[in-house]
């Protein structure tokens, strides 16, 4: 699940896209989801820069 909960530096037509720090958290077949009340922990924070997006969504530490 990928939530951008704040405006991308870049989002123009023609443009490459630039969005720093969204959260990106990995769901599994079984996992279930509240939207209206999402986890304040458990994700990873990734990045859009000039349209390259991080090479692995899911590396690095969680928070929390």
């Amino acid at each position: 699940m990928v939530l951008g909960d704040h405006q991308p530096e870049q989002a123009v037509s023609g443009k490459p896209l630039t969005f720093s720090h969204y959260r990106i958290w990995r769901l599994r077949p079984c996992d279930t989801h509240d939207y209206k009340n999402r986890p304040a922990c458990g994700y990873c924070t990734r990045s859009v820069t000039n349209g390259v997006a991080d090479a692995n969504p899911y590396s690095g530490t969680a928070v929390c």
